[in-house]
């Protein structure tokens, strides 16, 4: 007898049919996801062997990845972020602008050194290279601006401590009552940051951390506020006192920092940044900060003269000036650093942002390599109707009354059209003469930087340099050979006549060159892209985190090299050095 048993629960009363289509599509999820990862293997032993620079990872842990200064992978190699590449070809641009900033030429760090550096690795019109570097600049920018955890740069501003005078927000009213447009610089990066996107109020989330010092600040402050009594024991007398007691502030408010966070101390002050805009430069306001600040942080200086120190902070020297001073505060001097081009910035000397904004609406529309002979460029491109012009006093400080001198002499019984005047000129006339001259002078005074060359680039008056130690702005994105003429101090009574055998092809080339680069040298009331803020972080961000540092002297290597392969610091040696 046959029995028929009642289906079981939980089987299947599927047609064979059925049963066909659900094991096709396992099969083929299964051949798709087989398929993926041979590709993705493919694609990465790829890009193992391709010639250009790797990827960069994402820094899961910012503070371990940059403690030594270094982001590199297991192999030893520099990671890049995906900004290296664009339409899949590598950019080589990148990588020869992180090789100028860590092998600039620095034999006696004077002006053949910085034109060899610029006219090496800076991008000009002969080479065709402008327009392509203009490209990668776009891209880098675009790269540091994007969140840190794909390799992009977000900055901590330590908030100031009590004692520190913090300058005013940067504004048309600041700018109108400014003495010297240089001096507003501090302001400009203090404000501008606070409002940025790249700041971050969680210190855990940063990888730069800007130091709230502002020498320029407490240095009138304390030229106002300076007890009488110090100021008499000081040679030089309350302006001394000013500068004295602003590098003092500049010690108080490192170990200020260093007490209350962690940052400094675990990275030997590496991934730190301060901005000074006082024509004392980092050789003055360094003085007292320790080792660690000098060789390890970067300074944002607007006086960047790397055979600078100042003999008014050696004991020894002077006379024995300053030395009631130091006895009643038991301090210990070390002589001071000059700007270091491996590992500080030079930035753009002045925050006019106002007088930027007039000049960059002259000639905007203007394509810069049209015919010298188009409309549009008549009074922009060619000889101008003065030679040259100069407004300032002819002479000050040791080298200033030197050069200066000798730059205007040369000007006498000159036949062409100058606007030369020893004083100051109204602020309308001062404007016009930049806008209608050929060349604008700027030789060194008491320092080697002046405003005024930036002030010549944006109406594109060809800057005439004569400063001999002047490591200027973004000396490595731009062939400054192409901006500028460069003489020699020693050459400066020759300045008339070098200017009058500059050929009419030079002159154009060199004022197509400042049009196409300008806006990258003014700051403004509201951060545009690629303005000059955004290209000193960014040249900020190359350094200390997009870069691979290969190059370091003896001493850079004792007080870089952190926890990895190296000895590193030990927490009394990280110390700040004073007695």
């Amino acid at each position: 007898m046959h029995r028929i048993h009642p289906q079981r629960p939980g089987l299947s009363t599927a047609k064979p049919l059925h049963r066909f289509f659900i094991a096709a599509i396992f099969a083929t999820l299964f051949i798709s996801w087989f398929a993926f990862n041979i590709y993705v293997i493919l694609r990465n032993n790829l890009a193992r062997e391709a010639p250009s620079a790797p990827r960069r990872k994402p820094d899961r842990d910012v503070h371990a990845t940059h403690a030594n200064g270094e982001a590199k992978g297991e192999d030893g190699r520099l990671w890049f972020p995906s900004s290296a590449l664009v339409d899949g070809v590598p950019l080589e641009i990148d990588l020869k602008i992180c090789h100028c900033m860590a092998n600039p030429v620095i034999d006696q760090a004077g002006l053949p050194d910085f034109v060899s550096s610029t006219a090496k690795y800076g991008s000009n019109d002969n080479k065709g290279t402008v327009d392509k570097y203009k490209r990668a600049i776009d891209g880098l920018l675009a790269a540091m601006h994007r969140p840190i955890e794909q390799g992009g740069l977000r900055i901590f501003q330590y908030p100031p401590p009590p004692f520190v005078e913090v300058p005013p927000t940067f504004s048309r009213d600041t700018v109108a009552k400014a003495r010297n447009s240089a001096y507003l610089v501090e302001s400009v990066f203090w404000t501008q940051i606070s409002g940025s996107p790249l700041r971050v109020t969680d210190s855990d989330l940063a990888n730069a951390y800007q130091l709230p010092v502002f020498p320029t600040t407490a240095n009138f402050y304390g030229r106002k506020y300076v007890n009488k009594t110090l100021a008499a024991e000081l040679a030089g007398g309350e302006r001394a006192a000013g500068g004295k007691l602003a590098a003092h502030q500049v010690k108080e408010t490192v170990e200020y920092v260093r007490r209350k966070w962690p940052y400094y101390d675990k990275q030997y002050g590496r991934g730190h940044f301060w901005v000074i805009s006082h024509d004392g430069g980092k050789a003055e306001y360094s003085s007292w900060g320790g080792e660690s600040l000098v060789v390890n942080a970067t300074t944002m200086t607007t006086n960047p003269n790397p055979n600078e120190w100042y003999k008014m902070f050696e004991p020894t020297e002077g006379g024995g000036e300053g030395q009631a001073f130091l006895k009643a505060r038991k301090v210990k001097i070390r002589k001071p650093y000059g700007y270091d081009p491996r590992v500080d910035v030079s930035i753009v000397p002045c925050g006019h942002a106002a007088r930027a904004e007039q000049a960059l609406r002259i000639g905007r529309n203007l394509n810069p390599d049209v015919d010298e002979g188009h409309s549009s460029a008549r009074g922009l491109l060619g000889p101008r109707q003065y030679l040259a012009f100069f407004a300032g006093n002819a002479g000050k400080g040791k080298r200033g009354e030197i050069v200066r001198p000798a730059v205007l002499d040369s000007f006498k019984g000159v036949s062409a059209p100058t606007a030369i005047y020893t004083s100051h000129v109204d602020p309308s006339d001062y404007t016009r003469y930049l806008s209608s001259s050929t060349f604008c002078l700027c030789p060194r005074g008491s320092r080697v930087v002046s405003p005024r060359i930036i002030e010549a680039i944006w109406y594109t008056c060809i800057p005439v340099v004569i400063a001999d130690y002047y490591w200027l702005p973004q000396g490595c994105v731009w062939d400054w050979t192409m901006l500028a003429v460069f003489i020699p101090e020693e050459r400066a009574n020759e300045t008339a006549a070098i200017l009058q055998r500059t050929t009419r092809e030079e002159i154009v080339a060199k004022q197509r060159h400042l049009f196409k680069v300008r806006r990258h040298f003014a700051y403004h009331f509201r951060p545009v892209a690629g303005d000059a803020l955004d290209m000193t972080l960014l040249e900020l961000w190359m350094r200390q985190h997009y870069c691979q540092r290969t190059h370091y002297t003896q001493q850079q290597q004792q007080w870089s090299k952190g926890q990895k392969g190296g000895r590193g610091l030990t927490g009394t040696e990280a110390q700040v050095i004073v007695a």
